[in-house]
């Protein structure tokens, strides 16, 4: 009983810690035809840009930070409005976007991406920067000022 209840309580910390993703996994099966999502306008929410299928973001002068979060993920929803908030707090020092990963595909491949949330920064000229995970509002601020 006390093995099942460990069993039981490690994976609900997995789950919340961050969820797997699948490279280019979105749930269809093989006999489903892939959506043929054309680029999708990118759309300014708050103090972040949200990111479309065919869009690529690459760092210049200022850099750049993208949330890859997916709807069906959950600490991904625990943290959207963390990265929102901290966005606006950090608007002059870095351009803050977002990519769902089930949208935004090439972004999952070009960085790699294997669980999510994650949080990459851009800056020119610099290897780019992951961090896997949830985060509360002090551990992403410390990440940005540690990055930025």
């Amino acid at each position: 009983m006390k093995l099942t209840k460990a069993l039981y309580l490690a994976a609900a910390a997995a789950l919340f810690t961050a969820c797997a993703n699948n490279a280019g996994d979105t749930g269809k099966t093989e006999n489903q035809p892939k959506d043929e999502t054309p680029a999708v306008e990118t759309k300014s929410h708050d103090a972040v840009v949200e990111l479309g299928a065919d869009d690529m973001p690459v760092a210049g002068k200022t850099p750049v930070v993208i949330d890859c979060w997916a709807t069906w993920c959950g600490p991904c929803m625990q943290f959207k409005p963390v990265y929102h908030a901290v966005a606006k707090e950090y608007a002059g020092k870095a351009t803050f976007m977002a990519a769902d990963m089930d949208i935004c595909e090439k972004i999952g491949k070009e960085y790699g991406i294997s669980a999510i949330p994650t949080v990459i920064i851009l800056k020119e000229g610099q290897a780019p920067v992951l961090q896997a995970g949830s985060m509360n509002a002090d551990e992403f601020k410390a990440f940005l000022d540690k990055n930025l």
